[in-house]
């Protein structure tokens, strides 16, 4: 998607690719969150609000920050997992005995570091459960950027920052550096421009 909206993720995928691959765990973070540093950044429909705008902003910088604590460096090297990517009971066939007998549809599925093996949460094996990391739904948000700001509201806000008013880390944020609200403000003027050039679009013609 974020491709066909012409911000090109495959030029910073390319920068840290090896010979068309990665070899680094480090690295597939470093690039995941260059990608969603990236899409909110350039895309012309990240910032919809003047209020919202600010508050998406430092969201995305504190999930930067936590990333960084999160991230095991130990593991740089592997081990590297292959994930399924959409391990739904549908995606599953099984037999008269409910044993499982195949996994469907894997056009998702990918080798990753092993933080980011995350079992479905319907899946009661205990063993598996234990090989992820508890807070799944980090790993979870970074591979999905859009979901950053979600968990950052509800994550991170709640676990780090449980005694301090939201509005006013985010006015101290944005007061810091005055080029965040200037950057805000173009960010909010290309959203304006772009519903207008959208209602253009879908408008039918009256002739």
């Amino acid at each position: 998607m974020q491709e066909l909206e012409g911000i090109k993720p495959s030029a910073i995928q390319s920068a840290y690719w090896n010979d068309g691959r990665l070899t680094s765990a480090n690295a597939y973070v470093s690039m995941l969150l260059d990608i969603a540093d990236n899409a909110f950044a350039k895309s012309r429909n990240s910032v919809t609000d003047e209020d919202i705008g600010p508050e998406a902003f430092y969201h995305l910088r504190i999930f930067r920050q936590h990333f960084g604590k999160w991230v095991d460096c130990n593991l740089d090297q592997g081990p590297f997992v292959l994930v399924h990517g959409d391990f739904e009971p549908d995606n599953l066939l099984a037999n008269e005995s409910m044993e499982v007998e195949c996994f469907l549809d894997w056009e998702r599925s990918r080798v990753v570091p092993r933080q980011f093996f995350k079992p479905p949460l319907w899946f009661d094996d205990p063993n598996p459960v234990r090989l992820a990391y508890t807070d799944s739904s980090v790993a979870n948000a970074l591979e999905n950027c859009t979901d950053i700001e979600w968990f950052a509201f509800r994550y991170l806000d709640v676990k780090c920052y449980r005694d301090q008013d939201l509005a006013t880390r985010v006015k101290a944020f944005m007061d810091e550096d005055p080029s965040r609200k200037e950057f805000i403000k173009r960010k909010l003027e290309e959203f304006i421009a772009y519903e207008a050039e959208l209602e253009r679009v879908q408008k039918p013609s009256r002739e």
